[in-house]
């Protein structure tokens, strides 16, 4: 069985599995906590005892009849915190004692790795955790995907890519021998090619001036868009039609006190509200420097209506703050009032719009 690293995943105590969860704390993945239910006679649901502070009879959450708090408890352990860090830590050990450090890069910003072995490229991403609207990028999204719950990547795995879905914690990881072979079984010509195109990418970004990518390079990027109607219809089809799936999500780094670490944006409608009409926008140029809530402010100053603004910026590396800023500033109808056209979602638009021609 495999255990889904979720917060509030329990079993009672008395379940074989629990040596599973109990192997996961002892890596430093997981906290776990006691929990003691009570056996609704009404329904048979179980309530935690925690729900009769105060009170020994309350009304089961569940059928609305009368509950007793008893001496007969049901025990359990569950899950009570996630420890990424950790996770993140084994899996880069692993990789690296099977591939060789040399041959294996971590990119801090988008949380990824990248395996160069036997003249091939494979990016490894974690669901959840890792930038993943570069998946749009890579012809029939090729990557490994390495999930925590299984439960959550059900709905989009099939016959046709499940061989690159895996458990967290599958025992292929922990043995360089079977790491490798399962890597060299997988098909990454496309990957390859994806990987080439971001370093041209970088490349050209990196050869031109700040006034050159604001005055030349974006207009004409703006302008490809617009002459690639179908191409750009084509994408937001394909993105309607994995609407509630990863595939159609974009990883944004929130964090801070008493914030997220991170929200999954709806990138169809993110792209959709940026992509249109009465929109102020900014070109922004970095190759080293973050795009930080300074660099926001600055930039809507610039405007002399901010109320919705566009901006082009050439790196992934975009400030907690920017993105808690966007997601405050949503409009009541979820609509969002700042659209930051960043890096990856760049590249996303040239690759799928056919728009290399502007970076060669």
């Amino acid at each position: 069985m495999q255990i889904p690293i979720e917060i509030g995943y329990s079993l009672v105590k008395s379940d074989n599995n629990c040596e599973k969860l109990l192997a996961l704390k002892q890596k430093g993945v997981i906290s776990l906590q006691d929990e003691e239910y009570i056996q609704c006679k009404g329904c048979n649901e179980l309530v935690n005892v925690v729900e009769f502070i105060g009170k020994s009879i309350i009304n089961c959450p569940y059928c609305d009849k009368f509950c007793g708090l008893s001496t007969s408890r049901i025990k359990k352990i569950a899950i009570s915190e996630i420890h990424t860090k950790k996770i993140f830590e084994i899996l880069d050990t692993q990789i690296r004692n099977a591939f060789g450090d040399l041959n294996v890069s971590f990119d801090k910003i988008e949380r990824n790795w990248t395996i160069k072995y036997n003249g091939k490229s494979t990016l490894i991403f974690i669901y959840g955790f890792s930038t993943v609207a570069s998946f749009l990028s890579i012809s029939d999204n090729e990557g490994v995907i390495l999930y925590l719950d299984e439960r959550k990547i059900k709905h989009f795995v099939h016959d046709l890519n499940k061989s690159r879905f895996k458990y967290i914690f599958d025992e292929i990881f922990s043995s360089p021998e079977q790491f490798i072979i399962f890597i060299e079984s997988l098909d990454f010509s496309e990957t390859l090619e994806y990987i080439k195109f971001r370093k041209n990418f970088d490349s050209f970004i990196s050869s031109i001036s700040d006034t050159q990518y604001e005055k030349e390079f974006i207009p004409k990027f703006f302008e490809g868009i617009k002459q690639k109607h179908k191409e750009l219809s084509r994408l937001y089809s394909r993105l309607q039609q994995v609407e509630n799936t990863v595939f159609n999500s974009k990883y944004l780094k929130k964090g801070g006190p008493g914030l997220e670490d991170f929200y999954l944006v709806n990138l169809h409608r993110y792209l959709q509200d940026g992509l249109q009409c009465d929109r102020y926008g900014e070109s922004k140029r970095y190759t080293t420097t973050q795009f930080s809530f300074n660099n926001l402010m600055n930039a809507l100053g610039h405007a002399k209506n901010f109320s919705e603004s566009l901006f082009f910026v050439s790196t992934n590396d975009i400030a907690p703050s920017v993105w808690n800023k966007i997601m405050d500033e949503k409009t009541s109808d979820g609509h969002f009032k700042y659209v930051i056209i960043d890096k990856d979602l760049m590249l996303m638009l040239l690759k799928n719009l056919d728009l290399l021609y502007l970076i060669e």
